[in-house]
C-alpha cells in the first residue's frame, strides 16, 4: 500500500510505530502544511532506515499526483476537515489526527463526503490500543461484567509549553474535542449504546491562556439508558510523575472493570482480580491497514465510529459553550 503524509502535527507516531510491522506499506510521499515542511516524516523514515519520500509543497498536489492508498493527515487543526474531505472525494482512505473536524459544520460536510463516496476515515485513537484500555475493553465486550449501566472516564494532562494555536478557539477547536475525544471514544467502545444527550461544563483556570479551557466535565445519556461521564483537564501539576492520567471505569450488572495507572482491576461476585494485560499485534494504524486489506465491514464500522465520536465530542463542546443540554439523537 502506498502511504502519503501531510503535516507535522499530532500523533504521527502511530504511523511510524506500526510501519515496521507492515512490510506491505511504504511511505512514498510527504507534504508541507501550515507553512512547515514534513520534517517529522523525513526524520522518522531516516531513523527506520526506510526510503526517503517524494516531497510536495501542499496536500492537494501530493494527492492528485501520487494517488496513495492511505493519506495520514497531521495538518493544522482548522484545515483538517477540508484535507480529509479532499482525500475522501478522491477515494483515498484517511488516517487523521483527531478530531477530524473542529466545527460541527465542517463535520457535516465531511460526513456527507464519506457517505457519498463510501469513504474510509479513521481517527488517531491510539490510547484504545494501549494494553490497559485494550484489555479492559475486551473484558467489557466479552460480556464478563454484563450489561454496562455506568461509565466514568478521565483525561488529565499537564499543560506544559504548547504552541500558540492552542490558545485560540478558531485554530484549536476546544479542550473537550482535543483532549476529551479519547474519553468519548472509550465510552463509545463500551458496547453501551449510542450518544443520546450531553450536558457539559467548562472553565478557564489559572493555567489557561487565551480561550483555552483548562477543565471540563461532560455527562452523556446513551440510548441504552446507560450514563457516561468524562472529566477533562489541563490542571495536572508539573511535579506529577506522568504527563497524563487516563482512566476508564465501567459498571455492569455483573461486575466492574477499571483501567488506571497502567493496570486493570476486575471485580465480580466471585473475586477481585488484576487480569494480565493484553497487547494488540498492531496499533490503530496497523488495524486500519488490516481492515482495508481484508475486512471492509470493519473499515466501515470504524469510519462510522470516528464520525459518531467526533460529533459527540463537538456537541459536548457546544453544550459547554451554551451552558445547556443538547440532544444527539431524537
Amino acid at each position: 500500500m502506498k502511504i502519503a503524509v501531510t503535516g507535522n502535527l499530532g500523533h504521527l507516531n502511530y504511523l511510524f510505530e506500526d510501519l515496521p510491522k507492515l512490510p506491505q506499506c511504504q511511505v512514498v510521499a510527504a507534504a508541507s502544511a501550515g507553512g512547515s515542511p514534513p520534517e517529522r516524516t523525513i526524520r522518522a523514515l531516516k531513523e527506520l532506515k526506510l526510503p526517503e519520500p517524494e516531497l510536495f509543497g501542499d496536500h492537494q498536489t501530493m494527492l492528485d499526483k501520487v494517488r496513495p492508498d492511505i493519506v495520514v493527515i497531521g495538518g493544522p487543526f482548522e484545515e483538517r476537515a477540508l484535507m480529509c474531505q479532499y482525500a475522501i472525494e478522491r477515494n483515498i482512505a484517511v488516517f487523521t489526527e483527531k478530531p477530524a473536524a473542529i466545527t460541527l459544520e465542517g463535520l457535516d460536510d465531511l460526513e456527507a463526503a464519506v457517505k457519498k463516496y463510501n469513504g474510509v476515515l479513521y481517527g488517531m485513537m491510539g490510547i484504545r490500543f494501549e494494553p490497559p484500555f485494550y484489555t479492559a475493553l475486551e473484558i467489557i465486550n466479552s460480556g464478563m461484567i454484563g450489561k454496562v449501566k455506568l461509565i466514568y472516564t478521565r483525561k488529565s494532562y499537564k499543560i506544559g509549553n504548547r504552541p500558540e494555536y492552542y490558545f485560540c478557539r478558531s485554530t484549536y477547536g476546544g479542550t473537550i474535542p482535543w483532549v476529551g475525544i479519547h474519553a468519548v471514544d472509550w465510552i463509545a467502545c463500551c458496547n453501551a449504546g449510542k450518544f443520546r444527550k450531553v450536558r457539559a461544563l467548562q472553565h478557564y483556570g489559572e493555567k489557561s491562556r487565551g480561550t483555552l479551557e483548562t477543565a471540563a466535565h461532560c455527562i452523556f445519556e446513551l440510548d441504552s439508558g446507560a450514563i457516561a461521564s468524562a472529566d477533562i483537564d489541563f490542571m495536572r501539576p508539573s511535579g506529577a510523575p506522568t504527563h497524563g492520567d487516563d482512566r476508564l471505569r465501567a459498571v455492569g450488572e455483573k461486575g466492574i472493570v477499571e483501567a488506571a495507572q497502567g493496570k486493570v482491576e476486575l471485580m465480580t461476585d466471585d473475586c477481585t482480580s488484576y487480569p494480565e494485560l493484553k497487547t494488540p499485534p498492531v496499533g490503530c494504524f496497523g488495524e486500519m491497514v488490516r481492515a482495508l486489506a481484508s475486512d471492509p465491514a470493519a473499515a466501515q464500522a470504524e469510519t462510522a465510529l470516528t464520525l459518531q465520536v467526533t460529533r459527540a465530542a463537538l456537541t459536548a463542546q457546544k453544550s459547554a459553550d451554551l451552558n445547556q443540554e443538547i440532544k444527539l439523537l431524537s
